[in-house]
């Protein structure tokens, strides 16, 4: 198999003036991995033998998108801060996959064969936005008061297709419903 992975983490500062300080810290992720499994094998018994051959290739991709802003005031009196947090992340990921297996089975009274060729796709999407309202005011030399409100939304989407070879066509346009399903 191999694995792909590359990061970027950032900060960067503005210092508005004594006061008031505006953040953004931008994030990038993006990841491949492509797998291929062989599996070759023989079992024989008093019964009769067995020949299972499969191949399994999954190619995986995505990515992870955010960044935050944040801004943050302190106001002239000692200990009084708010601070203003937004975040926004996109994120996606991506696998075809094929899967090839042959078994037979031969046994004193009769042979038997059995064969699965399937592709599917998975496309996985993820969207939100945040937010995170910090307010602080001093009660006493030792004591705070902070108020939080943080609202969010995200909105998710995955849809997995799989289909199965059709041997008149020799095409896969054969849906497996039990191994397809959409989600929002």
């Amino acid at each position: 198999s191999e694995n792909f992975n590359h990061r970027i983490n950032s900060r960067f500062e503005y210092k508005i003036d004594p006061n008031n300080l505006l953040t953004v810290l931008p994030i990038i992720y993006f990841q491949s991995n492509n797998s291929d499994n062989n599996l070759n094998a023989t079992t024989i018994q008093n019964s009769g033998s067995s020949l299972t051959l499969s191949d399994i290739n999954n190619n995986n991709s995505g990515y992870n998108l955010s960044t935050h802003v944040i801004y943050r005031h302190r106001f002239d009196y000692p200990g009084r801060t708010i601070s203003v947090d937004i975040g926004l992340a996109a994120s996606q990921k991506v696998t075809h996959g094929d899967l090839s297996s042959l078994s037979q089975f031969s046994s004193i009274r009769m042979g038997q064969n059995d064969s699965l060729f399937q592709k599917s796709d998975y496309l996985s999407n993820v969207h939100s936005i945040s937010a995170n309202v910090v307010f602080t005011e001093p009660i006493q030399v030792n004591s705070q008061l902070q108020l939080t409100y943080t609202p969010s939304f995200s909105r998710n989407t995955a849809d997995k297709n799989t289909f199965n070879l059709n041997p008149l066509t020799n095409e896969y346009s054969i849906p497996d419903l039990q191994l397809t399903n959409s989600y929002t």
